[in-house]
């Protein structure tokens, strides 16, 4: 009997030490899946962040294209009024030539 209580009360020390080691197991466990989901959260929110950022840069682009664009016109608009300017000069000293020519 007495071998028997001393075979219990090493069962029961051995249970209680694997109990204890997996708790602790369970506890490391426990806190590298939360520094894993931190890392994961911070992950998503630097990709956010990421994404915003990439898309203001290309509206940024897109209305400097579109400004790019205006001035352009405005330029090419200018260089076509300057020759229809020009235009109307040559045809004016053509008449003053042909006045001359023909009285």
């Amino acid at each position: 009997m007495i071998e028997s209580a001393g075979r219990a009360r090493n069962f029961a020390f051995r249970y209680a030490n694997h109990l204890a080691a997996a708790h602790s197991q369970i506890h490391h466990l426990r806190t590298q899946i939360q520094q894993l989901l931190a890392e994961n959260n911070a992950a998503r929110e630097a990709q956010k962040k990421s994404q915003l950022e990439a898309s203001e840069a290309l509206a940024q682009l897109e209305q400097t294209k579109a400004d790019a664009i205006r001035t352009s016109l405005i330029a090419y608009e200018a260089m076509a009024e300057g020759h229809q300017a020009k235009a109307e000069a040559f045809k004016a000293q053509a008449r003053i030539l042909r006045e001359q020519i023909d009285p």
